[in-house]
């Protein structure tokens, strides 16, 4: 298939990150399309250089940003883009080890073919989510979690470095090990700043700007203009739920999108502005 460099294609980029979880199959092709189709595109391997990526194809005043790779990479292109006050249409390319942001304003199989429907001209669908801030670090995602899930994260993340385990071999045996922490040594909870939003402690706390998320499904607030907010007490039920414009989690990790931050005792996460997305 022959592609011409249309107008459409001269105001788009492509960021990738080749080292993400499906990109160590993919990224060669899909550079390999890309280039064929004169696609101008850049690469990074984490969250600097990715942003560094990002710069790049910003400055070429591009309108529309296709990014593949994961949930990680994914949070370094925004937050490099409302850091520079520029932000285009961005579309999810699910190239990642995990691809949560996929499963609602993308799809979460299938870059190459979304890729393809891009190159042909096919139309795409457009939705509007709202990205969510880490105050005090100037980071944007569009969910991020305190304690049990982020530390469950942070633990699939450091397997990942030092053993090579991906998907459901490094998954599984991570939730097993927090689960038996929580139900037979008494992990204590979380201390919350969000009273009486959530009069007890918890264990974990979910707070996303997406509809879907963890499968297609919808467990949050749907109408909610601000932070969907789902709170685990120590028990793991109730679960609650709420919408809430900014929340204070007391929390020595934070997890982004998939990435870790350390180094607080008190992360503030506030409602963001609104991000375009492309669906093909």
């Amino acid at each position: 298939m022959v592609y011409q460099r249309s107008r459409r294609i001269a105001q788009a980029g492509l960021v990738i990150n080749p080292t993400s979880g499906r990109n160590l199959r993919e990224a060669n092709l899909l550079l390999a399309l890309a280039h064929h189709a004169g696609l101008d595109y850049a690469e990074g391997r984490d969250f600097e250089s990715l942003k560094e990526a990002t710069s790049t194809l910003l400055a070429q005043k591009k309108k529309i940003l296709l990014v593949s790779g994961g949930d990680g990479t994914f949070s370094a292109v925004l937050t490099a883009c409302l850091r520079a006050r520029r932000l285009p249409v961005l579309a999810v390319l699910p190239g990642g080890t995990t691809n949560l942001i996929a499963w609602d304003v993308s799809r979460p199989k299938g870059q190459l073919k979304i890729f393809r429907h891009f190159l042909a001209g096919k139309p795409p669908a457009v939705k509007i989510r709202r990205a969510l801030k880490i105050k005090s670090y100037e980071i944007y995602g569009m969910f991020c979690a305190a304690g049990m899930l982020a530390e469950g994260i942070r633990r699939y993340n450091l397997n990942r470095q030092e053993r090579g385990l991906r998907g459901l071999k490094n998954a599984l045996p991570v939730t097993g090990s927090l689960l038996k922490e929580v139900f037979f040594r008494g992990r204590p909870g979380l201390p919350l700043n969000t009273s009486p939003a959530a009069p007890f402690r918890l264990n974990t706390v979910m707070v996303t700007t997406l509809e879907k998320v963890f499968l297609p499904l919808k467990p949050f607030v749907s109408r909610c203009p601000y932070l969907k907010v789902g709170f685990f007490p120590e028990k793991l039920l109730p679960f609650k739920v709420s919408c809430l414009p900014e929340i204070e989690l007391k929390s020595s990790t934070l997890a982004v999108d998939g990435e870790i931050l350390t180094g607080q005792a008190t992360f503030t996460v506030e409602t963001g502005p609104e991000v375009i997305f492309y669906r093909w």
